[in-house]
């Protein structure tokens, strides 16, 4: 089963989010030939080690070693991880977005 990640920064959230894009979390479903973009600062991990506990913990970590080379520091605000099934969603394709 995969974790689902969703935070909020105070600043800076593209270098987290190439980080974390970097160890292996998506920010997109691909279903059926249709790409499902997840909000921002939202993503998941299909790996089945990785546990809620785990996805938090290293975030936290992304975000100390981003720090090491940023002004302000990047704090975060708020954050949830939770296990979801990746066939067991409801969504609409970018394409469907427009209102």
């Amino acid at each position: 089963m995969a974790v689902l990640l969703t935070y909020d920064l105070t600043s800076s959230f593209q270098r987290i989010r190439a980080e974390l894009k970097k160890r292996g979390y998506k920010d997109q479903i691909v279903h059926q030939e249709n790409i499902y973009n997840l909000p921002n600062k939202t993503f998941w991990h299909e790996k089945e080690s990785h546990t809620p506990e785990k996805v938090l913990k290293e975030l936290k970590e992304v975000i100390r070693l981003v720090n090491l080379t940023v002004n302000p520091k990047i704090e975060l605000i708020r954050v949830i991880t939770v296990r979801f099934e990746p066939s067991a969603w409801a969504s609409i394709a970018d394409e469907e977005s427009s209102y």
